[in-house]
């Protein structure tokens, strides 16, 4: 917290952003089994796994269906079948862009295109169809002697695709563009032999497919109505007189000198003419509906841009409103006809509208965050798979990115570029399962593998108090840099205190992603602020609260206090003052013992968090005129963490810091 340490430039901003690139030690399969052999299990046995998985009822049934026709279809592996099956559909789940009504297992294409569009999937009759479709394309790529078959459930019988696949590696590339996908199928189907054995090394609850949770129902369709069609009628009207204008109005007469009123077509455009027989132009209301006609008095058909805003007239002319279909792509219009762009919430599903105004499905990026939109179009939420990949969505339907903690307990790692859940890997100090969830590694593992492991100062090893009642925290900011707070959680640390602002301006650059990167791994959050002399106290506060009223603040918000040349005990003072009003949040005071002569006794009420390098907690402490207790102890600044690089910050807090 020094303020030695609070300069940042451009270099760091860089390099902080190159710094996010995580980087993944993969450990591949190492097994590998071909898609023409023996099965090692029975079908009651797969489906026995299969159910300890969580699966469908649907999905326990398809074992059945594999094990029955597989010797009818080139002698594919039943069981690698129906592991690909659960790979693909979640246990039958699914989640993704398919559901059962497709029956379809496997996700099976009939044609190219994009992997949201339902169009782009065969769709079969029944599950027997699909599981023989299923078999048949495996057969084709195994190279199977009488495949391509001329008749099969497989739309995709091409002699382009025979013989690309002989093992189950082999399918990463050819079935999916993930590159570990054919070490996923075979990690689980070794899951699934290990599961029948009495005596087995494998842990199957940390080898197993990935069930991070069930997804939720892909909300229905909105109700939509396509719009009307362009009426071709011939003229309606003819006259051997037809448009006058008179005293600057159109009108229409008929041959017999009459002037005509309502709709008339008396050449390939519709008019309106008002009782007196005026002709229309512009916006015109009859029984509720609202048409548009030009200057000419046509009316208009079509897309219309009018006032800034896009309109839609149908076919009769008349306005639409509400959810339509136009040309094959689905709008919102409010109910005075304007197109609606961005976010609308809708039968209580969010939905979102392009630039264009077209609604939008699969995925949309909208202020650098990435959201997953179903082909109905409603936003996701929660556990999803797409393409046999899992994903978390947040209540607010952004992407989840790093480490994510169930509501069941268990950890996980999502890819922080693409949002994927990663599997069967390692990611310090933990060991990610095939299933997903993540495990630490054992004490001698780790401390084999870095030479940044604990010391006697870190705050769970640390002999400065024997006070059971302490909460031992770090504190941090910019020139901390990157942080794997996996480890820092690893290592024991269970709070943090993170420099959010300083001064009117200024905002730590690390501040978001300290926050959501350690309330990701479970440990509790504070922040404080710097304060300055250059700028008014009031806006300083403002400028604090503004930053962390939407994050979670698990520890009392702390000023912190350490610069002179103005008079700072009355800047603290407003401050404190104009915090509390905006906040109704109480707030600590930190600065260090040699700077505590500078303050003056107005601040006395305030909690004091005293900097005091003497590397003890709360010992040898020296008095001073203001306070006569601390609430909290930097005891260090040079304290050795795992997952910090540098030194870092290390204290000791009363339970009277907790919010």
């Amino acid at each position: 917290m020094n303020i030695k340490k609070k300069f940042v430039t451009l270099v760091l901003t860089f390099a902080m952003i190159l710094s996010f690139i995580p980087t993944l030690n993969v450990q591949a399969a190492t097994t590998d089994y071909k898609l023409i052999s023996e099965s090692e299990v029975t079908s009651k046995e797969a489906k026995n796994w299969a159910k300890s998985k969580g699966a469908s009822s649907d999905f326990l049934k398809l074992a059945d269906l594999y094990f029955k026709y597989s010797s009818d279809h080139g002698d594919v592996n039943p069981a690698i079948a129906y592991v690909q099956a659960a790979v693909e559909t979640g246990y039958g789940n699914f989640g993704g862009v398919l559901d059962s009504s497709y029956y379809n297992p496997c996700g099976l294409k009939k044609s190219s295109g994009s992997g949201t569009d339902k169009d782009t999937y065969q769709k079969f009759d029944s599950w027997d169809e699909g599981v023989q479709a299923h078999l048949d394309h495996l057969a084709l790529l195994a190279g199977v002697k009488g495949y391509p078959r001329d008749s099969s459930y497989d739309e995709k019988q091409s002699s382009s695709l025979k013989g690309k696949a002989i093992k189950i590696s082999d399918l990463s590339g050819i079935w999916a563009t993930n590159t570990s996908y054919g070490d996923q199928i075979i990690n689980l189907y070794k899951d699934l032999i290990n599961s029948t054995k009495d005596n087995t090394n494998t842990d199957s609850k940390d080898n197993s497919s990935p069930n991070p949770g069930k997804p939720e129902t892909i909300p229905n369709s909105p109700n939509i109505t396509t719009v009307v069609g362009i009426n071709n009628s011939p003229v309606n009207i003819t006259s051997t007189i037809g448009w006058r204008q008179i005293y600057g109005s159109w009108y229409y007469y008929t041959s017999d000198k009459n002037k005509a009123k309502g709709w008339i077509k008396p050449d390939n455009y519709w008019y309106y003419l008002q009782d007196d027989g005026t002709m229309a132009t512009g916006w015109i209301q009859l029984s509720g509906t609202w048409y548009y006609l030009d200057d000419s008095g046509a009316m208009i058909i079509g897309w219309r841009y009018l006032g800034g805003c896009w309109y839609y007239l149908q076919g009769d002319g008349s306005m639409v409103t509400g959810l339509r279909k136009i040309d094959g792509n689905n709008y919102l219009f409010d109910p005075s006809g304007e197109m609606l762009k961005g976010w609308k919430l809708l039968d209580n599903h969010w939905y979102y509208f392009n630039s264009d105004g077209s609604m939008a499905t699969g995925w949309i990026k909208d202020n650098n965050l990435s959201y997953y939109l179903y082909e109905t179009g409603a936003m996701a939420k929660g556990w999803i798979t797409i393409n046999g990949v899992w994903y978390y969505f947040k209540d607010n339907g952004s992407m989840q990115k790093g480490w994510f903690t169930a509501s069941n307990g268990d950890l996980y790692y999502l890819d922080m570029s693409t949002g994927k859940m990663l599997t069967n890997t390692t990611v310090d100090p933990y060991i990610i399962g095939t299933d997903g969830k993540a495990i630490k590694k054992s004490t001698s593992d780790t401390n084999n593998s870095s030479s940044n492991s604990k010391t006697d100062t870190t705050p769970s090893n640390t002999n400065a108090s024997t006070n059971s009642n302490l909460i031992y925290a770090i504190d941090i900011s910019n020139h901390d840099g990157n942080i794997d707070f996996s480890k820092v959680k690893y290592s024991g640390t269970k709070y943090v205190y993170i420099k959010a602002t300083e001064g009117t301006t200024f905002v730590d650059p690390y501040l978001s992603t300290y926050y959501t990167n350690a309330q990701n791994v479970g440990i509790k959050t504070g922040f404080y602020h710097f304060l300055v002399g250059t700028s008014a106290p009031e806006t300083q506060a403002q400028n604090f609260y503004n930053n962390i009223k939407n994050k979670k603040s698990d520890l009392k918000p702390c000023l912190d206090i350490e610069t002179s040349g103005f008079n700072v005990s009355d800047y603290a003072v407003r401050f404190i003052n104009e915090f509390k009003r905006i906040s109704n949040m109480n707030i600590c005071i930190y600065t260090y013992s040699n700077f505590i002569s500078n303050l003056d006794g107005r601040l006395s009420s305030y909690p004091l968090w005293e900097a005091n390098y003497n590397n003890t907690a709360f010992k040898n402490l020296p008095s001073n005129s203001i306070w006569t207790s601390r609430i909290g102890h930097q005891f260090t600044d040079s304290g050795k963490i795992n997952g910090i690089n540098a030194n870092v910050d290390l204290d000791a807090f009363t339970q009277d810091i907790l919010n």
